[in-house]
């Protein structure tokens, strides 16, 4: 876990008391962000409104010089003096991930089974993660590195907006073919392409089916996808066909996530 440094004397500095109520609550929410994913400080312009700001806020930030304007929206201003580096954090999380991915290989991979994406089963580059796959050929997924490999249950939480009173399924379903019945509410659907990159929950929940025979619904799709995206190595370009390579590649792990920290 990341954690992002406040100064104890933050509540008496004259920047901050310059800044908006709204503008302090999107700097707080921002903190927590970029400390999670470790980018430096880097605010971009679309995550102002995915952490409930407005560009407003964020120009008040920018005014009273607690951010600084950047190529991707915005930076905390002295943002290496007070917190983790880029570099030192990515270096962090790289570490752990090797750890990570050593210690669910030993628990996973027992008795002959793989994974294409397990560093360990695969510890050379590229190709020979295809060897032992299926007659079927997939389409490649250039956004899944040989790192990132799905580690086994480890809950990721939805946020509670995200959860079962945003979302009506129909009660019309029938047959195992069921994913064309299922209503989301537009504001699951806009939360989701802004938040996560997610464009389509229905299409998520069917590969999910395909391939680990497993039923879920949009909030529990959703929170597959959110934990396969956080098992990612940096932000993949394309989050929706991240998520269904992910699924198709290392459905075993998906599968016991689903058993174990999602059908609970």
């Amino acid at each position: 876990m990341a954690w992002g440094k406040i100064d104890d004397q933050l509540h008496a500095s004259e920047k901050w008391r310059a800044a908006s109520k709204g503008a302090r609550a999107l700097w707080a929410s921002a903190l927590s962000w970029c400390a999670d994913r470790g980018n430096g400080g880097v605010v971009p312009t679309h995550m102002v409104r995915a952490l409930d700001g407005t560009p407003g806020e964020a120009k008040n930030l920018v005014a009273v010089r607690l951010w600084d304007e950047h190529p991707q929206g915005y930076r905390f201003h002295d943002w290496d003096d007070y917190n983790e580096p880029a570099a030192a954090a990515q270096a962090r999380k790289d570490r752990r991930k090797k750890a990570s991915d050593i210690a669910n290989h030993n628990r996973w991979h027992k008795d002959g089974r793989t994974a294409a994406t397990c560093t360990v089963c695969f510890p050379s580059d590229s190709d020979s993660a295809s060897e032992g796959a299926s007659d079927t050929p997939s389409d490649p997924i250039s956004d899944i590195p040989p790192e990132s490999d799905m580690n086994p249950p480890v809950p990721v939480p939805v946020p509670h907006d995200l959860t079962e009173t945003s979302l009506r399924q129909s009660s019309s379903r029938s047959g195992s073919d069921s994913t064309d019945a299922i209503e989301i509410s537009r504001e699951l659907e806009q939360r989701a392409a802004t938040v996560y990159g997610i464009t389509s929950i229905p299409a998520i929940i069917k590969q999910i089916t395909e391939q680990t025979g497993r039923q879920l619904n949009p909030t529990q799709a959703l929170q597959v996808s959110n934990w396969l995206l956080s098992k990612a190595k940096g932000e993949p370009r394309i989050p929706q066909r991240y998520v269904i390579g992910a699924i198709t590649q290392s459905p075993f792990e998906v599968q016991q996530h689903i058993d174990e920290a999602v059908m609970l």
